[in-house]
């Protein structure tokens, strides 16, 4: 995923025209690829100890979607697989291959609360593998480390990345689609092109594109965002305009071919695939029947504000209560980026900077003004990494101030970039450690599983499974084993000995 290695420079990266007909990769600085590679894998690794740290006993309860969709991927070891098998539906409605790759890590490393996190966990990590790679097509090494850096510890993203659920699987399909389909367009203005490989390329993007379809409901943004930057690419890339159409039309084929098992299977239960979709649709609600124009104008306004006000945020399960969704250093990063985006040439003449806003346009209007009860960090936390890459931009912006400087006063710049990044990254952490440990949090997560009950719960659903009986929500079990005093966080759950499974 990584640029060609060509010494021409962002600064220097110029519009297409009659002569240059195509915007390729660059690479912003001289850096060796084995210096890229090293502090890409140290990023990992950071990220994959922050994300996987007492990950099974914090937090310490399993919500009420972790625990059930943790029960569907166990009762697919036991043999009671959905209908239609990995392309069918879940009992959410949800397509199923999220539960058959959460389903694959309980059978081989058993049904545990570390282990039906740490699917999550992984991907969130991957995911900043394309995303890195895709900033480096830009920019700088230090702006695009410490933006991936950021990306990874945002208590929004470290929040999902730390649970038994999906959505942020999306992160990872986005920015695979973006990147391979960079790829395809770096292929197709290459002086010397290499038909396979661009083909290739393009049916990559049709495969995750199709996984998208295939994941949480926002993944489906996806496609459309893809779609949408067609006209962007076609003028970028304009004197290649027959092999854009014919690289679009095998990305669209890939993605009907691979999404076909699941789309014939839909078609015939579409209420049950868009039920979940419609019961937070904005237009089905009282409030948008009574005063359509007033109600959307109210969401676009909130919606635009929840990044930097936190007075709009009440979701109490995904972010914390009354906070912007973003910290105070990010929040202006991201709001300067989107500035500088379309005012410095440099960026603005670049096709990724408008996939990127492709991206971000449609996840978020999708997810967050189409649909109630919003800002909902569950719903759009696929659009998180386009909000970060704004702030690499800036980032990028600030540091190129200092081109033309002495040695040592780039040297010190990138060292106080580094320094303030780093200290916003472990202060996001340490928020998100703060935030989860609060008794008032564990309140807001009901319903929920506690942990002292998840050896019992596990017996239970382990029965159920074992004797093809139907499943017990975590709503059910709550009606059978009430919380003694659900205002105490403290209280334990009355649950039943834990007994043998058969």
């Amino acid at each position: 995923m990584t640029a060609p290695n060509t010494a021409t420079t962002a600064a220097t990266a110029v519009a297409p025209t009659a002569e240059s007909p195509t915007a390729r990769a660059v690479r912003p600085d001289r850096v060796s690829r084995r210096t890229e590679l090293a502090v890409l894998a140290a990023i990992l690794v950071l990220a994959l100890a922050v994300h996987l740290y007492n990950l099974g006993d914090f937090p310490d309860t399993i919500l009420a979607d972790e625990a059930d969709n943790a029960q569907d991927a166990l009762r697919i070891t036991y043999g009671l697989t959905p209908e239609n098998g990995v392309f069918g539906l879940d009992w959410t409605g949800q397509p199923a291959l999220s539960a058959y790759i959460l389903a694959a890590f309980i059978y081989l490393f058993g049904f545990t609360s570390f282990v039906i996190r740490f699917p999550t966990a992984l991907i969130s990590v991957l995911a900043l593998v394309p995303f890195f790679f895709l900033l480096r097509r830009q920019f700088s090494l230090v702006a695009s480390s410490l933006a991936t850096l950021l990306l990874a510890s945002l208590v929004w993203y470290l929040n999902f990345s730390r649970s038994a659920w999906n959505n942020i699987h999306v992160c990872f399909y986005m920015l695979g689609a973006m990147a391979c389909l960079m790829l395809a367009l770096d292929a197709i203005s290459s002086p010397a092109p290499n038909s396979r490989v661009k083909w290739l390329y393009f049916a990559a993007v049709g495969a995750f594109c199709a996984l998208g379809l295939n994941a949480y409901p926002s993944g489906r943004a996806i496609v459309l965002g893809i779609a949408l930057f067609f006209p962007v690419a076609l003028w970028f890339y304009r004197r290649r305009w027959k092999e854009l159409l014919a690289g679009y039309a095998v990305l669209g084929l890939a993605t009907l071919v691979l999404i076909l098992p699941l789309a014939t299977y839909v078609l015939g239960r579409w209420e049950a695939y868009t039920g979940r979709s419609n019961v937070v649709a904005l237009t089905g609600s009282p409030e948008f029947k009574a005063d359509p124009a007033g109600t959307f104008l109210q969401q676009l306004s909130r919606n635009v504000r929840g990044l930097w006000d936190g007075s709009v945020n009440n979701t109490a399960q995904y972010t914390p209560v009354g906070e912007p969704q973003l910290d105070t250093v990010t929040a202006v990063l991201v709001l300067a980026g989107m500035l500088l985006s379309l005012l410095l040439p440099s960026v603005r003449r670049r096709p990724e900077t408008w996939l990127w806003w492709s991206m971000l346009l449609v996840a978020w209007f999708a997810t967050q003004v189409l649909t109630v009860g919003t800002p909902n960090g569950a719903r759009g936390i696929g659009y998180m990494p386009t909000l970060v890459y704004f702030a690499a931009v800036s980032l990028d912006a600030a540091l190129g101030l200092f081109k033309r400087t002495p040695l040592w006063a780039r040297r010190s710049a990138a060292a106080g970039a580094a320094v303030l990044l780093v200290d916003v990254a472990a202060w996001n952490v340490s928020q998100y450690a703060e935030w989860q440990s609060k008794p008032r949090t564990r309140q807001d997560r009901y319903l929920y599983i506690t942990a002292a009950e998840f050896p019992a719960w596990t017996a239970r659903v382990k029965e159920l499974a074992a004797g093809k009986q139907n499943i017990i929500n975590v709503g059910g079990w709550r009606d059978l084993y009430p919380i003694e005093d659900i205002q105490n966080p403290q209280s334990p759950a009355v649950a039943p000995t834990p007994q043998p499974a058969p």
